[in-house]
């Protein structure tokens, strides 16, 4: 028995490659025999032979290939790896029983055959890419309840069997990694196996066994992020972002854009729309009824009565003299009929011309509308009529008063 074997230090060795062979739970070469349920995680094959038998009761979750093309090449690729792991150089001996050996990666030589009929512990040292090769001449006994055990990272997916001859793995065995057998391979009663059985020349024989493939983790690439992480100073790109302050900038000129808001007190001029108040002109109605024109006709028919005696006795007197005058006279009361008659167009005083703004319709049929418009258009209307009002009462007075020659 040996110890914890250490091979010298070098570097890590590397994996078989198994090819197409990896995709099989079982693979025979001359027949595959099967009895009890046992079940295959992946394909099941045989090659040359044809002959496969106990499947049912035996389960396959993969394929099963019987003398094709594909069980042909996975035969192809299971040589070129058996011939690999046999002339991996080696760094340390093994055997002839490996029960109770802690072993770390590496490639162990047995000089004939190598047995385990207890515990055997793989260390990977929390390398998961650790690969353990074991090279044995002759052939492979794995006693009954034996274990294969791995620690610290160690993975099924990089434990290789090259057995020179046939291997068997007894009753009740825990075993672990690809076995690549010469000639044949044997899995007793209730065997577990993490990992396949390849036989190159002969057959493979199960009897209610249980074959999984753990995947592979490869932890190598992890190195790659560090150096990948020094370009973290590119980060120091991100003061880029610095460009932020122009954000700040952004906004203080929108700000002070904000007081263009200011000709909003523009809108108070609105306000001044508070004229349409002035619709109180409507009741300036009154102006229609502004008689007072009527009452300076009044007035200066009283002011041509009085007028009129003292131009008579003025025309008997001067016998013509004062024909000036009475033209005069006349003058003037042909002005005043003119100014009467842009007032009134009546002998009754009924204004007429003051009703023209309004349209057709006289006051009345613009007193409906509400718009400022028409509001402003009643307000002057009345306007003109008050003053051509007063006018005339004023002129009228004018002439009462007025010393006729």
């Amino acid at each position: 028995m040996l110890g914890a074997v250490v091979p010298d230090a070098q570097a890590a060795e590397a994996r078989v490659l198994l090819g197409t062979a990896e995709d099989f739970s079982v693979l025979g070469a001359e027949t595959v025999t099967n009895t009890g349920p046992s079940i295959l995680s992946d394909n099941l094959g045989v090659s040359p032979g044809a002959a496969i038998t106990g499947f049912p009761p035996g389960q396959v979750r993969g394929t099963i290939h019987a003398a094709d093309e594909v069980a042909a090449a996975a035969q192809a690729d299971l040589r070129i790896a058996y011939n690999d792991a046999a002339g991996r150089a080696s760094t340390a001996a093994v055997g002839p029983d490996l029960t109770g050996e802690t072993l770390v990666g590496g490639v162990y030589t047995a000089s004939t055959t190598l047995a385990l009929n207890g515990a055997l512990t793989l260390d990977g040292e929390n390398d998961p890419d650790a690969v353990f090769i074991f090279q044995v001449p002759s052939a492979l006994l794995i006693g009954t309840g034996s274990s294969v055990e791995l620690i610290r990272g160690a993975q099924a997916c990089n434990v290789f069997w090259q057995v020179g001859s046939s291997a068997t793995i007894d009753a009740g065995t825990t075993f672990v990694g690809s076995v690549m057998a010469l000639a044949s391979v044997s899995v007793l009663t209730g065997s577990t196996v993490d990992g396949r059985v390849l036989a190159r020349t002969g057959q493979v024989s199960l009897q209610t066994n249980v074959f999984t493939s753990s995947a592979c983790v490869a932890a190598s690439p992890s190195p790659d992020p560090e150096p990948s992480g020094s370009p973290s100073p590119s980060d120091s790109a991100t003061p880029s972002d610095s460009p932020s302050p122009s954000d700040s900038a952004t906004p203080s000129p929108s700000d002070s854009a904000t007081p263009s808001d200011s000709p909003s007190p523009s809108t108070t001029p609105t306000a001044s729309v508070s004229p349409t108040a002035t619709e109180s002109p409507t009741e300036s109605d009154s102006p229609t009824a502004s008689t007072p024109p009527t009452s300076s006709v009044d007035a200066e028919s009283d002011a041509d009565s009085d007028a009129g005696p003292d131009t008579a006795s003025d025309a008997d007197s001067d016998a013509g003299t004062d024909r000036s005058s009475t033209s005069d006279s006349d003058a003037d009361s042909g002005s005043d009929s003119d100014s009467n008659a842009e007032a009134d167009s009546d002998a009754d005083g009924t204004p007429t011309t003051p009703a023209a703004p309004y349209g057709p319709g006289g006051p009345e049929s613009r007193l409906p509308d509400t718009g400022s418009g028409s509001a402003a258009l009643v307000a002057v209307a009345a306007g003109v009529l008050l003053t051509a009002g007063a006018g005339a009462v004023w002129y009228g007075r004018r002439r009462r008063h007025t010393p006729q020659h």
